[in-house]
């Protein structure tokens, strides 16, 4: 198995377990929530699409725009995910969300200690272990 294949089955598996979060009624408001694998939101900056791995939305009924929304990064590494990786994911999230925007990395493995410290200092969201 090559490292898309193995990303993207980390990336199914991470899917699987937000839906089954929100179908126990975990973030509290299942109704309002959509989960999107795979999404794109436009760059100005760029004059292009980026692609995320999961979005997390929460919007009311008859909003115009989310009042939250989660970018989500899988990181399905054999080594530790460096600070490049965590830079790069924060940037994409600064270039198409507004204020309430919260990033998070779910990898199987462990983090760099400047990409743990990064993320602790723009508030992202850290969950490292396997996905069973």
């Amino acid at each position: 198995m090559n490292n898309v294949e193995k990303g993207n089955q980390f990336e199914k598996k991470s899917l699987e377990i937000i839906e089954n979060l929100k179908e126990e009624g975990l973030f509290g408001v299942k109704d309002f929530i959509q989960i999107t694998p795979k999404a794109k939101r436009y760059s100005e900056l760029r004059k292009a699409e980026i692609e995320f791995d999961l979005i997390i939305e929460f919007k009311p009924p008859n909003a115009d725009r989310p009042m939250m929304t989660y970018f989500i990064e899988c990181k399905n590494y054999g080594k530790r995910v460096p600070v490049e990786q965590v830079q790069k994911f924060h940037s994409d999230i600064l270039q198409v969300s507004g204020v309430n925007a919260k990033g998070i990395i779910i990898s199987k493995g462990a983090f760099q200690k400047s990409a743990y410290n990064f993320a602790e200092s723009t508030g992202m969201m850290i969950i490292e272990g396997d996905c069973k």
